[in-house]
């Protein structure tokens, strides 16, 4: 059995509204996922918040996963136009002070990595292109996490190492920053991985996770981008 076989709630950013039965420890948790619908502008409700221009700067071929972003995270009434840097879109934020997050967000590469060993230098086994897909997820504790799965190959490529590894650890890393880790005994064959954020903050965590699952599952940007935001309408 794998650590991920505690991981009965899937919940993807994009969802409208979340429904949680269970006992009263979820209840933080279901405070938290409103949250995060607030934060990401869920379908369920109409972003409500400023209406900000985000110019990016990068190559051109990074402008269909950042229009991918957008789409997951549900920003409202999205407008794009070319500019001589690259791009930009004019889109309404969620009223939500982690709102000012979102365009760095969007800019972020999504570079997934797992590494032999607990140092960002490790080996590297799995990269960018062996995601199938990625969400966020509430454990049995109610902690919020990005669980990640691998492809095919990837999944037998870990697998491997594991077993040939058995006393040592693999760490997960997005975008350079530590994601997580675990003991390669047991083995993980199914590719199922858990990233997990490093605070006691709930709210933090879920938004952390959502914004890893979001990127992640958007595959990385082929190229970095900056952003330059500027509020064209402030909230009523």
């Amino acid at each position: 059995m794998s650590d991920e076989d505690d991981l009965p709630i899937p919940i993807r950013p994009r969802a409208g509204c979340f429904f949680i039965a269970g006992a009263v420890a979820f209840l933080a948790a279901l405070v938290g996922v409103y949250a995060l619908v607030v934060v990401l502008g869920a379908r369920g409700r109409a972003p409500t918040g400023d209406v900000a221009r985000m110019a990016f700067a990068g190559c051109d071929e990074a402008e269909a996963l950042v229009r991918q972003r957008v789409e997951e995270m549900g920003l409202g009434d999205p407008l794009w136009e070319d500019t001589p840097e690259g791009f930009a879109v004019t889109a309404r934020l969620p009223d939500d002070p982690a709102a000012s997050r979102i365009p760095h967000t969007l800019a972020k590469r999504g570079v997934f990595e797992v590494r032999a060993g607990d140092a960002a230098d490790g080996a590297l086994i799995t990269g960018p292109g062996d995601v199938e897909n990625a969400v966020l997820r509430l454990d049995l504790s109610a902690a919020p996490t990005t669980a990640v799965q691998l492809g095919p190959k990837p999944t037998r490529t870990l697998a491997k190492h594991m077993r040939q590894n058995a006393h040592g650890t693999v760490s997960f890393w997005v975008d350079g920053e530590p994601a997580g880790s675990r003991k390669n005994d047991p083995p993980e064959k199914e590719g199922r991985l858990v990233l997990r954020v490093d605070t006691d903050d709930t709210v933090e965590r879920i938004r952390v996770s959502a914004a890893r699952a979001v990127t992640i599952n958007t595959g990385p940007l082929p190229c970095p981008l900056t952003v330059r935001v500027e509020v064209v309408s402030p909230a009523d």
